[in-house]
């Protein structure tokens, strides 16, 4: 890097000053477009990466599906919008809807309406979860959503090994609640520990 006082030669006339400094801000700019570009790549490549180590099996696919289903079937304009099924260890699957209060605090996410299901019939063993907004226009468009911090710590607590349905209907993935929640540091709730 050239210090600020070299730049300038003492026989530089105003005119040469000047389309050197011209020359120093566009090679500025190049790099700071160089930087963006390489960032944007290093973006693209890690969500192209995550895309195609997706993880997505039949079974990840089989619970969209269903939460597709479930919304189609259960959905209310601003009341219940949020779907969402729950794929256990054991092959089972939990469908919980979301459901709104006027009260917030009263208010029940549907991973968590879901999670509830499960334990109501027994099992605590929660491999893989995901959630889809329905929309009031379209009953044929969904959107996948992602958990909220509340919801993540449930699921952390069920099993940290889980496993969260991310990204698009066209493009989902499967994403670690751990991942989610990199600094996690409380116990699990399973029973069978």
């Amino acid at each position: 890097m050239t210090h600020r006082s070299t730049l300038y030669a003492i026989n530089e006339t105003n005119e040469q000053m000047s389309e050197n400094l011209i020359r120093m801000s566009v090679g500025i700019e190049s790099v700071r477009d160089i930087i963006s570009d390489l960032d944007q790549a290093l973006y693209k490549s890690i969500n192209q990466e995550q895309i195609n180590n997706s993880g997505m099996n039949n079974d990840d696919w089989e619970i969209i599906e269903e939460a597709k289903r479930i919304s189609r079937r259960l959905h209310q304009p601003r009341l219940q919008e949020v779907a969402s099924v729950i794929l256990t260890k054991s092959g089972h699957m939990y469908s919980g809807i979301h459901f709104e209060s006027s009260q917030p605090f009263a208010t029940v996410c549907g991973e968590v309406s879901a999670i509830s299901t499960m334990v109501n019939d027994g099992h605590r063993d929660l491999a893989v979860i995901v959630a889809l907004k329905g929309f009031d226009d379209d009953k044929n468009r969904f959107e996948i959503m992602s958990p909220c911090g509340r919801c993540r710590e449930l699921i952390g607590d069920f099993n940290p090994d889980a496993h969260v349905i991310l990204g698009t209907i066209e493009k989902p993935y499967r994403m670690a609640i751990k991942d989610l929640m990199p600094l996690k540091s409380c116990p699990t709730i399973n029973a069978a520990d």
